[in-house]
């Protein structure tokens, strides 16, 4: 018995001490060549990022009664074949702006995705773990979603300066708190 605790604890102090690994400078500056798509000419706004997080199970541990422990990682992916900036409705003066209110969105990402490592690596599943992460990462995704649409109606789609730097501080605080780091 003493030695299953001893596995035991060595497995929670692995998946809690390794749980997220994104951190302030895996997140890119934006420049306009990370945004490839041809305009959307019913877009209402002139620069969208597609931002995309990726999961694989990087480690997978039986534990006892046939039940399942997994170590998740992420990646995001700022998507630039599905994201686009019109330049010729954006006056020059506003690109670097408009740059970094949409890397508002990919620090969205990064904060859902180190949510989701920490979530999904915590959890104990069954045998049909693949669609049980599966269905686990979906929710949690829809389930943030939320801050991207609250982020662009707080800055007024970067438009309102004063309250853009505000969120900037926002997001900043919310990622470190992700990862329990400055």
């Amino acid at each position: 018995m003493p030695k299953y605790l001893a596995i035991c604890f060595f497995f929670t102090m692995y998946f809690s001490a390794s749980a997220q690994h994104l951190r302030p400078h895996d997140i890119p500056q934006l420049r306009l060549s990370d945004f490839q798509a041809p305009v959307k000419t019913d877009a209402p706004y002139p620069v969208y990022m597609n931002v995309r997080i990726l999961y694989r199970l990087d480690s997978i541990y039986i534990i006892p009664e046939q039940t399942y422990r997994l170590k998740v990682i992420t990646m995001v992916v700022p998507y630039a074949p599905g994201s686009f900036f019109d330049t010729k409705k954006v006056d020059a003066k506003q690109i670097p702006q408009l740059l970094e209110h949409e890397r508002g969105h990919l620090i969205i990402g990064y904060i859902t995705a180190n949510r989701i490592e920490k979530e999904l690596s915590a959890l104990t599943y069954s045998a049909d773990y693949p669609r049980e992460v599966k269905k686990r990462f979906d929710d949690i995704e829809r389930n943030l979603s939320y801050l991207h649409r609250e982020y662009d109606a707080g800055t007024n789609h970067s438009t309102d300066g004063n309250n853009q730097k505000k969120w900037n501080l926002k997001l900043k605080k919310m990622f470190e708190e992700t990862y329990g780091g400055k």
